[in-house]
């Protein structure tokens, strides 16, 4: 089964977000105007932008880049 959701940066997304992974989440805000989210995972950390999709396949997580 997969699963998906959007990261966009507003508290109810990110609540959902962190909820999906089963894990807290990381934001950087380095370039307010770009923030990143970041979420571990058994393969490393993984960075979507604004837009990207957060995939969970098999109980694993990949990014799949809005365009």
């Amino acid at each position: 089964m997969v699963e998906t959701i959007q990261f966009y940066d507003d508290a109810e997304t990110l609540e959902k977000i962190s909820e999906f992974v089963n894990d807290e989440i990381r934001i950087n805000y380095q370039d307010p105007k770009k923030p990143i989210l970041k979420i571990k995972t058994k393969q490393g950390t993984i960075t979507a932008s604004i837009g990207d999709y957060i995939v969970k396949q098999n109980n694993e997580f990949y990014i799949r880049r809005f365009i």
